[in-house]
C-alpha cells in the first residue's frame, strides 16, 4: 500500500465526510481536477469523462481524494515532518537472495525427485520420472552461477 495513503488514513483524512461538513476543496485539488477535465475533454476524446459541479460526480470524488493528499502534505510541511524517503534497493542483495532461494529449491527438488523415484520403483511400476529435463536445466543454471561466482572472485582479487 502507498505510504502517503497510510499516513493520510492514520491522520483520519481519508474518512472525513467533507461534503456533509461543508468543507471547501483544497485549492490545488480544484485546480488539478479542472485541468484534467479540460485536458481530457479537449485532447483525449473525454476518455475519463470527468464531471464537475454535482455531488457524487467522479470529478467531485477525485477532488475529495486529492483534498486528503494535499491536507496531508500541508500538515507535514507545517509541522516540519517530511515523509521518509525509502532506502534504495540493494539489487545485488536481492539477486543473491533469489539465487540462494533457487539453489535451495534445486536441493529440495532433487530430494523430492529421488524419494518419488524410489517410491515408484518400490511399487514395481518401473516408472522413471519425466523431470530429468527440468533437473538438467536447474543443474546447468547452478553450474553457470558457480562459474560466474568463480569469475567474480577471480577478477576482484
Amino acid at each position: 500500500m502507498n505510504d502517503d495513503y497510510l499516513r493520510a488514513k492514520t491522520a483520519g483524512l481519508t474518512q472525513a465526510d467533507r461534503w456533509s461538513e461543508g468543507r471547501d476543496h483544497h485549492p490545488m485539488s480544484d485546480r488539478i481536477v479542472r485541468f484534467l477535465a479540460s485536458h481530457d475533454f479537449h485532447d483525449y476524446e473525454d476518455y475519463f469523462c470527468w464531471k464537475l459541479g454535482g455531488d457524487g460526480d467522479n470529478g467531485e470524488t477525485l477532488s475529495y481524494q486529492l483534498d486528503a493528499l494535499f491536507e496531508l502534505i500541508d500538515g507535514e510541511e507545517a509541522s516540519g515532518d517530511k515523509p521518509v524517503e525509502p532506502e534504495p534497493v540493494d539489487i545485488k542483495g536481492v539477486c543473491r537472495e533469489r539465487d540462494l532461494l533457487e539453489k535451495a529449491f534445486i536441493a529440495a527438488y532433487d530430494e523430492l525427485e529421488d524419494y518419488f523415484c524410489e517410491w515408484c520403483h518400490r511399487q514395481n511400476a518401473g516408472f522413471d520420472l519425466p523431470f530429468t529435463s527440468t533437473r538438467e536445466k536447474l543443474r546447468a543454471k547452478e553450474a553457470k552461477w558457480q562459474d560466474e561466482e568463480a569469475k567474480s572472485k577471480g577478477s576482484s582479487s
